[in-house]
Protein backbone atom coordinates (compact mmCIF):
# COMPACT_ATOMS: atom_id res chain seq x y z
CA UNK A 1 0.00 0.00 0.00
CA UNK A 2 2.87 2.44 0.86
CA UNK A 3 4.07 2.19 -3.00
CA UNK A 4 0.62 3.40 -3.92
CA UNK A 5 0.20 6.26 -1.68
CA UNK A 6 3.27 7.47 -2.84
CA UNK A 7 2.43 7.30 -6.08
CA UNK A 8 -0.92 9.28 -5.56
CA UNK A 9 1.38 12.12 -3.49
CA UNK A 10 3.55 12.16 -6.44
CA UNK A 11 1.20 11.83 -9.11
CA UNK A 12 -1.59 13.77 -7.87
CA UNK A 13 -4.76 12.69 -9.58
CA UNK A 14 -7.62 14.96 -7.41
CA UNK A 15 -8.60 18.36 -7.94
CA UNK A 16 -6.62 21.53 -6.40
CA UNK A 17 -9.19 22.02 -3.75
CA UNK A 18 -9.13 18.38 -2.49
CA UNK A 19 -5.33 18.90 -2.27
CA UNK A 20 -6.04 21.35 0.50
CA UNK A 21 -8.73 18.96 2.09
CA UNK A 22 -6.08 16.78 2.64
CA UNK A 23 -3.34 19.09 3.31
CA UNK A 24 -5.61 20.11 5.98
CA UNK A 25 -6.67 17.24 7.59
CA UNK A 26 -3.20 16.27 7.64
CA UNK A 27 -1.78 19.29 9.77
CA UNK A 28 -4.32 18.76 11.83
CA UNK A 29 -3.92 15.23 12.50
CA UNK A 30 0.04 15.78 13.39
CA UNK A 31 -1.25 18.40 16.00
CA UNK A 32 -1.31 22.06 13.75
CA UNK A 33 -4.21 24.41 15.02
CA UNK A 34 -7.40 25.05 13.04
CA UNK A 35 -6.67 26.14 9.82
CA UNK A 36 -8.59 28.10 7.26
CA UNK A 37 -8.29 29.26 3.53
CA UNK A 38 -6.34 32.77 3.29
CA UNK A 39 -8.46 33.47 0.24
CA UNK A 40 -11.13 31.74 -1.00
CA UNK A 41 -12.49 33.69 -4.01
CA UNK A 42 -8.80 34.34 -5.12
CA UNK A 43 -8.30 31.98 -7.84
CA UNK A 44 -6.16 29.46 -8.83
CA UNK A 45 -2.48 28.82 -7.56
CA UNK A 46 -1.38 25.43 -8.04
CA UNK A 47 -2.69 24.82 -4.29
CA UNK A 48 -4.19 27.49 -2.50
CA UNK A 49 -2.90 29.13 0.89
CA UNK A 50 -3.55 28.29 4.36
CA UNK A 51 -3.16 30.18 7.78
CA UNK A 52 -4.28 29.51 11.39
CA UNK A 53 -6.82 31.55 12.79
CA UNK A 54 -4.59 34.61 14.08
CA UNK A 55 -2.77 34.80 10.85
CA UNK A 56 0.75 34.03 13.01
CA UNK A 57 0.77 30.62 10.84
CA UNK A 58 0.69 30.45 6.80
CA UNK A 59 0.74 27.38 5.08
CA UNK A 60 1.21 26.32 1.53
CA UNK A 61 0.33 23.41 -0.88
CA UNK A 62 1.79 22.13 -3.60
CA UNK A 63 0.09 18.81 -5.47
CA UNK A 64 0.62 19.36 -8.96
CA UNK A 65 -1.97 17.58 -10.88
CA UNK A 66 -0.60 14.46 -12.48
CA UNK A 67 3.24 15.61 -13.27
CA UNK A 68 6.08 14.95 -11.30
CA UNK A 69 8.20 18.32 -11.04
CA UNK A 70 11.98 18.35 -10.69
CA UNK A 71 13.22 19.90 -7.80
CA UNK A 72 14.18 23.72 -9.58
CA UNK A 73 10.11 23.90 -10.11
CA UNK A 74 9.58 23.19 -6.29
CA UNK A 75 11.97 25.21 -5.09
CA UNK A 76 10.20 28.00 -6.93
CA UNK A 77 6.85 27.43 -5.83
CA UNK A 78 8.39 27.43 -1.98
CA UNK A 79 10.38 30.85 -2.70
CA UNK A 80 6.93 32.05 -4.10
CA UNK A 81 4.87 31.15 -1.21
CA UNK A 82 7.48 31.83 1.24
CA UNK A 83 7.40 35.41 0.37
CA UNK A 84 3.64 35.88 -0.45
CA UNK A 85 4.02 34.37 3.55
CA UNK A 86 6.67 37.25 4.42
CA UNK A 87 4.75 40.10 2.97
CA UNK A 88 1.42 39.05 4.96
CA UNK A 89 3.57 38.84 8.34
CA UNK A 90 3.15 35.07 9.57
CA UNK A 91 5.40 34.30 11.91
CA UNK A 92 5.16 30.61 11.22
CA UNK A 93 5.51 29.05 7.55
CA UNK A 94 4.78 25.55 6.43
CA UNK A 95 5.31 23.69 2.98
CA UNK A 96 3.31 20.79 2.27
CA UNK A 97 4.06 18.77 -1.26
CA UNK A 98 3.54 15.45 -2.69
CA UNK A 99 6.89 15.92 -4.77
CA UNK A 100 9.84 14.25 -3.38
CA UNK A 101 12.39 16.27 -1.32
CA UNK A 102 15.70 14.44 -0.68
CA UNK A 103 17.01 15.55 2.65
CA UNK A 104 19.73 17.73 1.98
CA UNK A 105 17.23 19.58 -0.79
CA UNK A 106 14.84 20.41 2.29
CA UNK A 107 17.54 21.72 4.41
CA UNK A 108 18.27 24.40 1.15
CA UNK A 109 14.78 25.42 1.32
CA UNK A 110 14.91 25.62 5.07
CA UNK A 111 17.46 27.80 4.92
CA UNK A 112 16.27 30.09 2.68
CA UNK A 113 13.28 30.57 4.87
CA UNK A 114 12.90 34.51 6.48
CA UNK A 115 11.84 32.61 9.72
CA UNK A 116 13.42 29.90 11.93
CA UNK A 117 9.89 28.66 12.55
CA UNK A 118 9.76 26.78 9.29
CA UNK A 119 8.00 23.12 8.43
CA UNK A 120 8.71 21.36 5.41
CA UNK A 121 6.78 17.64 4.35
CA UNK A 122 7.91 15.98 1.15
CA UNK A 123 6.63 13.04 -0.15
CA UNK A 124 8.25 10.53 2.44
CA UNK A 125 7.37 12.80 5.00
CA UNK A 126 4.12 12.10 4.44
CA UNK A 127 3.72 9.11 3.48
CA UNK A 128 5.33 8.21 6.55
CA UNK A 129 2.86 9.35 8.69
CA UNK A 130 -0.33 8.59 6.59
CA UNK A 131 1.15 4.74 7.07
CA UNK A 132 0.68 4.93 10.87
CA UNK A 133 -2.09 2.88 12.23
CA UNK A 134 -4.38 6.07 13.74
CA UNK A 135 -4.28 7.66 10.32
CA UNK A 136 -7.18 5.78 8.65
CA UNK A 137 -8.98 8.47 7.94
CA UNK A 138 -5.61 9.94 5.75
CA UNK A 139 -5.20 7.42 3.88
CA UNK A 140 -9.01 7.03 2.99
CA UNK A 141 -8.75 10.64 1.90
CA UNK A 142 -5.76 9.28 -0.64
CA UNK A 143 -8.38 6.82 -1.79
CA UNK A 144 -7.12 3.76 0.09
CA UNK A 145 -10.83 3.78 3.26
CA UNK A 146 -11.27 1.66 5.34
CA UNK A 147 -14.46 0.08 6.74
CA UNK A 148 -16.52 1.85 10.22
CA UNK A 149 -20.00 0.35 10.36
CA UNK A 150 -21.31 2.69 12.96
CA UNK A 151 -24.63 5.02 12.32
CA UNK A 152 -22.51 8.23 12.04
CA UNK A 153 -20.31 6.44 9.27
CA UNK A 154 -23.55 5.24 7.13
CA UNK A 155 -25.47 8.20 7.23
CA UNK A 156 -22.32 9.87 6.06
CA UNK A 157 -21.24 7.56 2.97
CA UNK A 158 -24.92 7.56 2.38
CA UNK A 159 -24.58 11.83 2.08
CA UNK A 160 -21.39 11.11 -0.04
CA UNK A 161 -23.28 8.86 -2.33
CA UNK A 162 -26.02 10.92 -2.87
CA UNK A 163 -24.21 14.46 -2.71
CA UNK A 164 -20.83 14.78 -5.26
CA UNK A 165 -18.73 16.29 -2.94
CA UNK A 166 -16.26 16.31 -6.01
CA UNK A 167 -18.60 18.07 -8.21
CA UNK A 168 -19.32 20.66 -5.59
CA UNK A 169 -15.45 21.32 -5.03
CA UNK A 170 -15.13 21.73 -8.93
CA UNK A 171 -18.50 24.39 -8.90
CA UNK A 172 -16.20 26.34 -6.06
CA UNK A 173 -13.28 26.52 -8.42
CA UNK A 174 -15.19 27.06 -11.73
CA UNK A 175 -17.10 30.11 -10.10
CA UNK A 176 -16.58 33.89 -10.76
CA UNK A 177 -18.11 35.59 -7.32
CA UNK A 178 -20.24 37.62 -7.11
CA UNK A 179 -21.36 37.77 -10.73
CA UNK A 180 -21.27 34.24 -12.27
CA UNK A 181 -21.96 30.74 -11.14
CA UNK A 182 -22.17 27.40 -12.37
CA UNK A 183 -25.39 26.03 -13.26
CA UNK A 184 -24.23 22.38 -11.48
CA UNK A 185 -25.35 23.80 -7.69
CA UNK A 186 -29.03 23.45 -8.66
CA UNK A 187 -28.17 19.64 -8.45
CA UNK A 188 -26.10 20.14 -5.32
CA UNK A 189 -29.33 21.72 -3.99
CA UNK A 190 -31.87 19.07 -4.90
CA UNK A 191 -30.23 16.15 -4.49
CA UNK A 192 -29.30 17.58 -0.86
CA UNK A 193 -33.11 18.59 -0.52
CA UNK A 194 -34.15 15.02 -1.10
CA UNK A 195 -31.36 13.35 1.19
CA UNK A 196 -32.19 15.38 4.00
CA UNK A 197 -36.23 14.47 4.15
CA UNK A 198 -35.30 10.96 4.73
CA UNK A 199 -31.93 11.07 6.29
CA UNK A 200 -33.10 11.65 9.71
CA UNK A 201 -29.89 13.65 10.76
CA UNK A 202 -31.21 13.68 14.64
CA UNK A 203 -29.90 9.93 15.30
CA UNK A 204 -26.54 11.67 14.26
CA UNK A 205 -24.17 11.64 17.71
CA UNK A 206 -23.91 15.37 19.27
CA UNK A 207 -20.75 16.52 17.04
CA UNK A 208 -21.81 15.00 14.07
CA UNK A 209 -25.34 16.50 13.90
CA UNK A 210 -23.89 19.92 14.80
CA UNK A 211 -21.38 19.44 11.91
CA UNK A 212 -24.28 18.26 9.63
CA UNK A 213 -26.48 21.60 10.17
CA UNK A 214 -23.66 23.83 10.40
CA UNK A 215 -22.92 22.99 6.76
CA UNK A 216 -26.37 22.41 5.63
CA UNK A 217 -27.22 25.81 7.27
CA UNK A 218 -24.83 27.72 4.25
CA UNK A 219 -25.86 25.49 1.88
CA UNK A 220 -29.21 26.90 2.07
CA UNK A 221 -28.06 30.10 2.51
CA UNK A 222 -25.95 30.06 -0.40
CA UNK A 223 -28.78 28.50 -2.51
CA UNK A 224 -31.41 31.35 -1.26
CA UNK A 225 -29.77 34.17 -2.27
CA UNK A 226 -28.49 32.52 -5.80
CA UNK A 227 -31.74 31.21 -6.69
CA UNK A 228 -34.67 32.36 -5.45
CA UNK A 229 -34.39 36.34 -4.72
CA UNK A 230 -34.28 36.11 -8.40
CA UNK A 231 -31.11 38.30 -9.00
CA UNK A 232 -29.76 35.61 -11.44
CA UNK A 233 -30.54 34.79 -14.57
CA UNK A 234 -29.43 31.02 -16.24
CA UNK A 235 -27.31 31.16 -19.42
CA UNK A 236 -28.02 27.54 -20.90
CA UNK A 237 -25.39 27.85 -23.63
CA UNK A 238 -22.57 27.66 -21.33
CA UNK A 239 -24.72 26.41 -18.15
CA UNK A 240 -24.14 29.44 -15.82
CA UNK A 241 -26.17 31.45 -13.37
CA UNK A 242 -24.98 35.19 -14.30
CA UNK A 243 -26.49 38.20 -12.29
CA UNK A 244 -29.25 40.61 -13.72
CA UNK A 245 -28.33 44.17 -15.07
CA UNK A 246 -28.78 46.13 -11.52
CA UNK A 247 -28.43 49.91 -10.19
CA UNK A 248 -24.81 50.56 -9.00
CA UNK A 249 -26.21 50.58 -5.43
CA UNK A 250 -28.16 47.27 -5.86
CA UNK A 251 -25.07 45.71 -7.53
CA UNK A 252 -22.59 46.79 -4.61
CA UNK A 253 -25.92 45.14 -2.13
CA UNK A 254 -26.16 41.92 -4.14
CA UNK A 255 -22.32 41.71 -4.36
CA UNK A 256 -21.34 42.05 -0.71
CA UNK A 257 -23.92 39.48 -0.03
CA UNK A 258 -22.96 36.45 -2.68
CA UNK A 259 -19.60 36.60 -1.52
CA UNK A 260 -20.31 36.04 1.97
CA UNK A 261 -22.57 33.45 1.78
CA UNK A 262 -20.09 32.01 -1.04
CA UNK A 263 -17.32 32.14 1.23
CA UNK A 264 -19.24 30.86 4.31
CA UNK A 265 -20.35 28.25 2.20
CA UNK A 266 -16.79 27.15 0.96
CA UNK A 267 -15.46 27.65 4.63
CA UNK A 268 -18.03 25.75 6.05
CA UNK A 269 -17.74 22.67 3.30
CA UNK A 270 -14.04 22.43 4.27
CA UNK A 271 -14.28 22.09 7.87
CA UNK A 272 -17.32 19.76 7.08
CA UNK A 273 -15.40 17.43 5.43
CA UNK A 274 -12.28 17.71 7.14
CA UNK A 275 -14.49 16.48 10.62
CA UNK A 276 -15.43 13.71 8.34
CA UNK A 277 -12.42 12.60 7.75
CA UNK A 278 -10.64 13.05 11.14
CA UNK A 279 -13.74 11.42 13.03
CA UNK A 280 -15.10 8.70 10.35
CA UNK A 281 -12.63 8.00 8.30
CA UNK A 282 -14.38 8.85 5.60
CA UNK A 283 -13.28 10.62 2.23
CA UNK A 284 -15.05 12.43 -0.34
CA UNK A 285 -16.36 11.17 -3.41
Amino acid sequence: MRNSISSVLRMWPFGVLQSEIFVNAFLSYVGYPRLVNVAPLGGRDDGRDLQSLDGILRVACYFPIKEYRPYEDIKRKYLSDLNKAERAKAQKFSFVTGQVLQLAEKETLLGLSYTRQTEIFGCSDILNIVSAPGAAHLRAELGFPEVNESHDHAFFTSLYSIVSFKNLIYLFEESLPPRIFPMGFFEIFDTLAIFDRTAQPELLTEEMHSAYRNWTSRVYDFSHHLLDLENFEAIFNNRTLVMKKVSQEEYKIISAVMNETFNALWQETNSFVTTISRSLRIAIR
